[in-house]
């Protein structure tokens, strides 16, 4: 949705001719993301029903993400007024709507008869509220936690961050006391989320050799990327066999590599700088005590 993939209508038109571009379910406006999930008669009832009778006529949303942005912002007011309320999240809301919603518009075409708006309801809230349950049961599965290289070694974290018209990869090194030796980032120009992992990690490998260390770990929660570089194949998709293959040549120069997975929680710095990147969109070489304290403070 975000990254204004879902083939609705007016981005099916421009692949190919189709008799009609409006909305499936309204039949009113041109169907395109924010119409179908924002605008819609349907969605609009819908939205107004939830917990935060939501009015979304007024709002000017010229792509996806300021939809997000203003679901985070809701988010956040309602966190300060609910003080933390358990018994609401507007982003679990957001997406059990937008998912039954395009199941709804999907069902249409094919046959399926338009569902009452008043039981279209329902089934989102029966969702909502048992993954709101789920979400409030407390686990007893430790998190896995970031685990330092042996001595001699540099660990590097890696990730990436897709957006709208570009991407950021990061890298994060760290030595086997687990103190941080640098941080790297920087933006590249593609929305696609594998030439995105891809590319984080030849960055963290020129990261790597830039600075010569010679016995070096890298560490990343893409597990099938991880798998890829680790086997050292070239024979996959060709548009990123040319990185891969890139990746092969420049490990040569390092004495000593190994490749692990990292859980997501164990790789929370990487991600964040990534997140960090995009949101600011600007390349970056940097130390912890120069980010801001929202990435710096996940260090540990």
């Amino acid at each position: 949705m975000l990254v204004n993939c879902l083939p609705v209508r007016d981005r099916l038109a421009i692949c190919f001719p189709i008799p009609n571009i409006n909305c499936s379910i309204c039949h009113s406006n041109i169907e395109n993301i924010i119409d179908l999930f924002v605008y819609c008669d349907l969605a609009k009832k819908l939205w107004l029903a939830s917990p935060w009778n939501l009015q979304l006529d007024s709002l000017e949303l010229a792509s996806p993400m300021y939809f997000l942005r203003f679901l985070w912002m809701m988010e956040a007011q309602d966190s300060r007024v609910a003080r933390g309320n358990a018994d609401r999240n507007i982003f679990l809301f957001a997406s059990v709507l937008c998912d039954l919603l395009w199941k709804q518009r999907n069902d249409i075409p094919h046959g399926g008869a338009p569902m009452d708006p008043a039981q279209l309801f329902q089934n989102i809230n029966r969702s909502y509220v048992s993954l709101l349950k789920s979400l409030s049961q407390p686990s007893y599965v430790v998190n896995p936690v970031w685990t330092p290289p042996p001595n001699g070694w540099v660990k590097i974290n890696m990730d990436a961050a897709i957006g709208t018209s570009a991407s950021t990869i990061s890298c994060v090194a760290r030595d086997s006391h687990g103190s941080i030796i640098s941080w790297n980032s920087k933006i590249i120009p593609t929305c696609s989320p594998l030439i995105a992992e891809v590319c984080a990690g030849e960055f963290a490998i020129d990261f790597a050799t830039a600075t010569c260390w010679t016995a070096v770990n890298f560490s990343r929660d893409a597990k099938i990327i991880l798998d890829t570089l680790s086997s050292l194949k070239s024979n996959v998709f060709w548009y990123i066999s040319s990185i891969l293959n890139n990746c092969i040549s420049k490990l040569k120069s390092i004495s000593f590599w190994s490749f692990s997975f990292a859980h997501r929680e164990a790789n929370i710095l990487a991600h964040n700088i990534a997140q960090w990147t995009l949101f600011c969109f600007c390349n970056a070489h940097v130390t912890s005590a120069q980010l801001p304290s929202a990435v710096s403070s996940d260090s540990a």
